[in-house]
């Protein structure tokens, strides 16, 4: 007796030790990750710049008439509003680029702590496994810039970790919950929603076959409580703009392989496959030492989502890139059904170690070339200034472009700097009508991607100048007589496609700024 005593109180200590030592490396290793976007003014995320030229529109477009003679807000109820909601308000009392980072920041933070919240809620006591998902933080849907996208995602699993944490109170409370979570899912992205409903089905599927004996709920009110929620997509859906968007979709089964490798996809091929093979025999090492084990509602959310990814539109509701999303917020899902034993003290810092090792090096190298990165954006800056207030700028991009694929996502939306700074209008803005709140004036309607295609290349501005079309509604159409500057893209040097419309006022590493010379 005195002997197993002697066992439980060591095994509280080493229970209590972990438990610190889980919350010690939970802060470090959130500092490590928030390091990369505190050490730049502008987090290099691909679409990021673009959104952060409409928080300031929608904080400021009041105060400032020349960016109110091209712009207007319509408030809507579009499932991509989460931004638009938290950043606009966070302007008036910081700058813009501060509340931007500050929004990034909290994405990654909801995003790891629904983690935590999955494999509480499953295991029934906190566990340092779900640190591991600080290793997948910086993933390719990040750098891509779909922070509304992952801050649903967190959402969606706060909200499972909810659902199952009340699963045995009354059905009125499962209803009541899931509505507002519902709620605020669909504010974030309308795919979060699905793939919360998705969870859902796993869940109560895997319960429905361990049930035994006399039921305690009846089947029709865990029905009602399970699927009464969604129903409030009907009016949300019927009030949105994007129900207009529903036919806009298209498959293309190519690059299935590519969202998979988004989850560690990062900066460096050779630094992801290795930091992958380094996961993988840890992985299956760990699983012969029977030292993880997984849940099997994970198992079932992992077949219904590797059906589902394979299903599933390139284009959905007007998104690009809807398959190629799910496994990286599938993969943050399923590690909350993780179980990990640690079974010696040795173990579990070796376990610690390694997880901070691994993601220490990868933010390290995110920070390193992000710095890098910043060069170019900060030079892109530079020549915003050149461009006088309240103008119109188009945007194109090079017949051939050059640089590599780092350089060229990093730009690819930093016109928007001339709205932010200068006040302009600016032709690749985000202004899809059903997908954002912010939209241009008719008068300038004409002049605007409201298609969300990609930009001209330089090919089609000379063909719109030496072949124009009558009936052609592209919004470079005449562009000598309507904009004002043109940047493009992917392209330097000094060199001048048409020295008669054009005169090169600055010539960046991978990018040029003409002023249009306007015609006789």
């Amino acid at each position: 007796m005195a002997h197993s005593g002697f066992v439980r109180s060591q095994q509280t200590a080493e229970e209590s030790i972990t438990g610190r030592l889980t919350g010690v490396v939970f802060i470090l290793l959130m500092i490590a990750a928030a390091t990369p976007v505190l050490l730049v003014q502008v987090p290099p995320l691909g679409d990021y710049i673009n959104h952060l030229s409409r928080m300031h529109a929608l904080a400021d477009l009041d105060k400032d008439p020349l960016l109110a003679r091209f712009y207007q807000v319509k408030w809507q109820l579009v499932p991509n509003l989460m931004m638009d909601l938290v950043v606009p308000p966070l302007v008036h009392i910081f700058d813009v680029y501060l509340a931007g980072q500050m929004f990034v920041l909290l994405t990654m933070a909801i995003m790891v702590t629904g983690v935590f919240a999955v494999n509480f809620a499953i295991h029934r006591q906190f566990s340092p496994w779900p640190l591991v998902s600080f290793v997948f933080i910086y993933n390719n849907i990040l750098l891509f810039g779909f922070v509304n996208y992952l801050f649903g995602i967190g959402l969606a699993s706060w909200a499972l970790a909810i659902w199952i944490l009340i699963r045995d109170r009354g059905p009125e409370w499962r209803l009541v919950v899931s509505a507002l979570m519902i709620t605020a899912m669909f504010v974030c992205h309308l795919f979060a929603v699905g793939l919360y409903g998705l969870c859902l089905v796993c869940f109560e599927t895997w319960r429905e076959f361990q049930r035994t004996g006399a039921r305690r709920y009846s089947l029709t009110r865990d029905i009602i409580a399970f699927a009464a929620p969604f129903l409030v997509l009907v009016p949300l859906m019927l009030l949105s703009p994007t129900i207009g968007l529903a036919t806009d979709i298209s498959w293309d089964f190519s690059e299935k392989l590519d969202g998979i490798y988004y989850l560690v996809q990062n900066y460096s091929d050779f630094f992801d496959l290795l930091l992958t093979a380094i996961m993988v025999a840890l992985l299956i090492w760990a699983v012969r030492q029977r030292l993880l084990s997984f849940h099997p509602v994970g198992w079932i959310l992992l077949l219904a989502s590797a059906v589902l990814y394979m299903a599933m539109p390139r284009v959905l509701f007007g998104s690009w890139g809807a398959d190629l999303r799910l496994p990286v917020a599938s993969a943050f899902l399923l590690m909350g059904f993780v179980r990990i034993n640690l079974p010696t003290r040795a173990v579990a810092y070796g376990f610690f170690a390694v997880i901070v090792g691994l993601s220490v090096t990868r933010d390290a190298a995110v920070q390193l070339t992000w710095m890098n990165l910043d060069k170019g954006l900060r030079e892109f800056r530079d020549s915003v200034s050149m461009i006088e207030p309240g103008s119109t700028v188009l945007v194109a991009e090079a017949d051939r472009p050059d640089g590599n694929d780092q350089i060229n996502n990093a730009i690819s939306h930093a016109a928007s700097f001339a709205m932010l700074e200068r006040s302009s209008f600016v032709s690749t803005t985000f202004v899809v009508p059903g997908k954002q709140v912010l939209e241009v004036k008719p008068a300038f309607e004409s002049m605007a991607n409201i298609k969300d295609d990609p930009p001209p290349a330089v090919g089609d501005l000379l063909a719109a100048v030496n072949n124009p079309q009558p009936d052609s509604t592209d919004y470079w159409e005449r562009w000598p007589e309507r904009f004002d500057y043109l940047y493009v893209l992917y392209n330097g040097g000094d060199f001048n496609p048409a020295p008669d419309d054009l005169r090169l006022i600055f010539a960046g590493e991978n990018f040029q700024l003409f002023e249009v010379q306007a015609p006789d």
